[in-house]
């Protein structure tokens, strides 16, 4: 089984532990997801199954959307709400005003400070796990880009944000950070992820209608496979002559209309997803390729072969 399948995950379960549920449900070996979503999280998480983890990078790589629900005046030490606390702070009195103020400085390219309790590894190990053996962690902030943040809700220790940022931002650092701009400290007690790598989050299977829809047949029509896994990316669609060079790995002239290096998903002239290319120069040269299944013939006795 061959595809991307929208999975909207609920709170509770590890993104691991979707990717398990879809691996045994399906059979397929060869199965990841395109971006973590912490436990505590709920919402769209794209599984990628079969040939179709190699487009694990380039979907993990577009922007996302995220509904956070932050409450302030305790910070704890996984900036959510399943940490311990490390530390309380009065709440100042909060008006849309004050909160444009402080939200306005985390927007653009900034630099942040990545949580102590994440996936990030250090010497080779992640940091989740040093830092539950009490090892103390020092992560160097990365800079990450955050598009907008759009406020939803005022209330006297809470605040809910729409978030729209790009790949590697992390929602707990910025509900932390926020925080502090406010005067006080905090952590996010809800989150949710309603879009990912160009799809919604009302596109995606809900996880306990997986096992239904496997058992029924009707999980493999819910995947979403070749060029529509990647809707954010320009495709061209090839002649039978570049098709053929592509499928053998060499490179092709660029198109004109391709003025800047950029990722193409290449098409061959059925339709079929063939290679993922990159720019280079005049060329587009393979990146990743996709195998062409050759279509089923019949046998001499009259069934498929």
């Amino acid at each position: 089984m061959d595809g991307v399948l929208l999975v909207d995950k609920p709170s509770g379960p590890t993104s691991f532990e979707i990717v398990r549920l879809v691996r045994r449900l399906t059979g397929t070996r060869r199965v990841g997801h395109a971006g973590t979503l912490d436990p505590l999280a709920s919402g769209l998480l794209a599984v990628c199954l079969g040939t179709h983890t190699r487009l694990v990078p380039y979907l993990v790589a577009g922007e996302k959307c995220y509904a956070a629900r932050v409450a302030l005046g305790r910070g704890t030490d996984t900036d959510d709400a399943d940490g311990e606390t490390v530390a309380t702070a009065p709440v100042p009195s909060l008006t849309r005003a004050l909160i444009d103020r402080a939200t306005s400085q985390f927007v653009g390219e900034i630099a942040q400070r990545p949580p102590r309790f994440s996936a990030l590894k250090i010497d080779g190990q992640a940091a989740y796990r040093r830092a539950r053996r009490g090892e103390e962690i020092v992560l160097a902030p990365r800079k990450v880009v955050i598009r907008a943040i759009e406020i939803t809700d005022v209330g006297t220790d809470e605040i809910g944000l729409d978030v729209r940022c790009g790949a590697g931002t992390y929602i707990r650092a910025l509900a932390r950070d926020l925080a502090v701009a406010l005067g006080t400290v905090g952590h996010v007690v809800a989150l949710r992820r309603t879009e990912a790598s160009g799809f919604d989050v009302s596109e995606a299977v809900p996880a306990d209608h997986v096992e239904r829809l496997a058992a029924s047949g009707e999980l493999e029509r819910r995947l979403h496979v070749g060029a529509a896994a990647l809707r954010r990316m320009p495709r061209i669609a090839l002649n039978e002559e570049d098709a053929e060079s592509i499928s053998c790995g060499r490179a092709i002239p660029r198109p004109a209309e391709l003025s800047i290096p950029s990722n193409v998903a290449l098409l061959a002239p059925d339709g079929a997803l063939l290679a993922v290319a990159r720019a280079e120069g005049a060329l587009l040269c393979v990146e990743r390729g996709f195998p062409v299944t050759a279509p089923r013939r019949p046998s001499r006795r009259g069934s498929w072969s």
